[in-house]
């Protein structure tokens, strides 16, 4: 969420340090490992920081897309256009309000919504 987005950040640009860490050390160990045929330990160590790295951006990103998006939803045309015409088509059934203000409320809302977007 929002409210700990510097502990994110941070935690952030560790996680880029420790991908980058391992990119270094799985190049730099190539050359030892073609010579030497030894073990792929740098490769692994690469493998494994960059699925945490993925895991934790993920969960990241996941958590904080839901707001916008439902802020996009909220203030989109569609929304209010939707809302204002069920508004209004039950104030000309149940309270009486002339059928001909349902356009100027369709309008209205269309313009007010369409800047915000």
């Amino acid at each position: 969420m929002m409210r700990d987005a510097d502990a994110q950040f941070q935690r952030y640009e560790a996680s880029l340090h420790e991908i980058n860490t391992a990119i270094v050390e799985f190049v730099r160990g190539i050359g030892p490992i073609k010579v030497f045929a030894t073990d792929d330990k740098g490769y692994q160590r690469f493998h494994n920081r960059s699925r945490e790295f993925a895991r934790f951006y993920l969960d990241w990103v996941q958590s904080t897309v839901r707001a916008p998006a439902l802020l996009l939803v909220l203030t989109s045309r569609g929304f209010a256009l939707a809302v204002s015409g069920l508004g209004a088509t039950l104030l000309i059934v149940y309270g009486g309000l002339d059928p001909i203000a349902l356009i100027p409320a369709l309008l209205l809302s269309a313009n007010i919504a369409g800047p915000v977007e």
